[in-house]
Parts: C-alpha cells; structure tokens; sequence
C-alpha cells in the first residue's frame, strides 16, 4: 500500500493542537490503483468542521469506467502470444522490426535525452507492441468473468512493468529529492 501524502512528497501535518502537531491521518491505495491518482492536497478545516485534524482530498481518474455500455461490462479479452512457436529466424524478424520501430519514432535510447520520460516509455511500449503482434503468432481470446488464471511468468511480467512505471512516476515527480541508489536497487529487482 502506498501513502498518497507521501508519493506527491506531501509530507505537511494533518493534525496540530496548541503545543504539537503530528501526521496521524493517510489516505493509502495499493499498486494497481496508484496509476489512477491525480493529485493531493490538504485544506484547514476552519471554514468547515472547526476540526483540528485537516481535510484530507484527492482526485483520481478512472478513465475506463465507462468506456462500454453496460452489457459488455464482463466481456474481457486478452492478447496470447505463443512463443513456443517461434523460431530464430522469427526472432531476428522482431528483432528488427523493434529496430526499426524505435528508429522510426525517434526513441531515445539512453538516459541523456530531452524527452519526458513518458514520451519515451511510450514509444518503447508501442514499439514493443506493435513488433510483437506482427511477428509473434498469437491469438485474442474473449472471456465473460474477470476469473483469469494467468501463468506465473506473465503475472511477474506484469507486476514488474507496473513497478517500473510507478518508479518512473516517483523519478518525474520528486526529480529533486530522489534516491539515485534506492531507485537503482528497484531496477536491479526488476532485472533479476
């Protein structure tokens, strides 16, 4: 679970009496949810409760929600790559194809560049992508319950992409005060 005061580097008190003040109230979400949060305040609440704790307020995005009517709710379909079936010779194919699609879009490949850091996530995602469905046999596969079972590689697989978006969020915000080395033994995890 993630403190949200403390990812937007909110780090203020939300209680204070007239000796002390202390951080004693949070508003905590979990990994998946993270990439949702807009933002982070904190408001007296003088005009309102005449607490002595502050309002604590986000904003979140849940761009999905209603992108589909109703019906379709628990429709759920999934891209399955089926690498058994690849052979060198499809793999030097995607090789240079993802070559050639990072080429094309201009994608920086090293830490020196001008780019936000999501323009160049983004275009190593789409070049990924594409060259994978071109090249990579696979298949779409449509359920109607939300019970996947997923293999245990593709489930790290995607739990380790998350990480390192929420690493790449967490580098963007806080460029500042961020921990080189802490930031560096996320990534050597990730790589294991």
């Amino acid at each position: 679970m993630y403190d949200i005061g403390a990812h937007f580097n909110n780090k203020h008190f939300t209680w204070s009496n007239n000796n002390s003040s202390s951080c004693i109230d949070y508003i905590w979400t979990d990994q998946f949810n993270i990439q949702f949060l807009l933002s982070y305040k904190l408001d007296s609440s003088n005009t309102s409760t005449l607490s002595d704790h502050s309002i604590l307020s986000s904003s979140w995005t849940f761009p999905n929600a209603y992108s589909k009517p109703p019906r379709y709710h628990t429709g759920i379909s999934r891209r399955i790559f089926n690498y058994n079936t690849m052979t060198s010779d499809n793999w030097t194919n995607f090789s240079n194809l993802l070559t050639s699609n990072l080429n094309s879009h201009n994608t920086p490949l090293t830490s020196q560049c001008y780019k936000s850091i999501e323009t160049t996530w983004h275009k190593i995602e789409h070049s990924f992508i594409h060259a994978a469905i071109q090249v990579i046999p696979n298949k779409i596969s449509r359920k109607r319950s939300y019970n996947h079972q997923y293999t245990p590689h593709s489930t790290l697989t995607y739990l380790l992409l998350k990480k390192l978006g929420h690493l790449i969020k967490i580098t963007k915000t806080n460029r500042l005060s961020i921990n080189i080395p802490l930031i560096n033994n996320h990534i050597k995890t990730i790589n294991l």
